[in-house]
């Protein structure tokens, strides 16, 4: 048989573990009412689900909601997809993941099969640009690079009868003077009178060339400063673009641009961060996912509090549930002692 002492002890035990029972059980019921306090004062879950747990910590070689470091593209959403859809790629499945992943890869392959063509096009085009006003008179570009080369073509392969009759042609189109022709054809050179107009030309062009050649060079230089200042911008905008932090930058980057030439007409000057952040506000979009974030960044963050003074009654929110933690611990004592 027991003895008198032995049964107190073991009714202190009991006593003492239904005590830390129903602490436990208030405290989470504070948890919760907090959290469900803020969630009303901020308007409601979002879709009405409450936020997931904290999730586990990513395990060795390991990402935060991506897999294993090195993995396959469906780790990561394509940045041609919204903001919306980029944010709900964890839940998408595997299935479609690797679909899409597919046709980004697919129309990534035909864009570098084009690519070359497009450089070449822009290789041909400064070839001609110091020829545009000629080309523009003679029906643009294709027209007249199609004449010039028939025209080239039958001087040099065509027959004399072919090649008479092209000169012929070009002289009367471009008007050619037969006479200073013939002179020159025949080696006594052109006429006096027109030999002394070709002769002020050319002095008229040599008093010219210096101003020209100094134009020249200050149009080269204004090009080169203006190239420089083009390629640091273009090497700021690649290094904040890619900084994780500025994930919306592709999405939001047209808005960054009209808030900055705003700012520029007024006299004033805004940053890239300034700009990127006005802008992912006015987009409905991101606005919606920022603010998503933030709430549950904010509730995570009341649960790791509530966590860090778990047991403590005196602690920020220990009076939220102050009566229903005062009964609990009363019926557990009235329990131990009926035990």
């Amino acid at each position: 048989m027991q003895t008198e002492e032995e049964n107190n002890e073991s009714s202190t035990d009991n006593a003492t573990s239904d005590l830390a029972a129903a602490w436990d059980a208030s405290d989470s019921t504070d948890e919760t009412a907090g959290e469900e306090a803020l969630v009303e004062e901020s308007g409601g879950w979002e879709g009405d689900d409450k936020p997931n747990e904290e999730p586990p910590a990513a395990a060795d070689g390991e990402i935060a909601g991506g897999g294993d470091t090195g993995h396959g593209e469906e780790d990561f959403a394509p940045k041609s997809l919204s903001a919306t859809a980029r944010e709900a790629w964890r839940e998408t499945p595997a299935a479609m993941k690797a679909d899409i992943v597919k046709r980004e890869r697919d129309f990534s392959a035909g864009i570098q099969k084009y690519a070359e063509g497009a450089k070449r096009a822009e290789g041909m085009d400064r070839v001609l640009q110091p020829y545009s006003q000629y080309l523009q008179m003679n029906g643009g570009a294709g027209q007249t690079i199609n004449t010039l080369l028939q025209t080239g073509s039958g001087l040099q392969m065509g027959s004399p009868i072919q090649k008479a009759q092209i000169v012929a042609d070009l002289i009367g189109q471009f008007g050619v003077d037969v006479q200073a022709l013939d002179g020159l054809l025949s080696g006594n050179g052109a006429p006096p009178e027109m030999q002394q107009q070709n002769a002020v030309q050319q002095q008229v062009q040599a008093a010219l060339q210096p101003y020209q050649q100094m134009m020249q060079h200050q149009q080269q230089q204004q090009q080169q400063q203006q190239q420089q200042a083009a390629n640091v911008v273009s090497s700021e905008l690649s290094t904040f673009s890619q900084a994780p932090e500025h994930e919306f930058y592709a999405d939001v980057r047209m808005q960054m641009a009209d808030i900055m030439d705003m700012a520029a007409n007024r006299g004033q000057q805004v940053g890239l961060k300034e700009a990127y952040n006005t802008a992912c506000q006015l987009n409905p979009e991101i606005k919606k996912i920022v603010d998503s974030r933030a709430l549950a960044a904010s509730a995570q963050s009341r649960r790791r509090a509530g966590s860090s003074i778990h047991g403590s009654p005196g602690g920020p929110g220990g009076g939220l549930a102050e009566g229903g933690m005062r009964s609990a611990i009363e019926d557990a004592w009235d329990s131990a002692g009926r035990a």
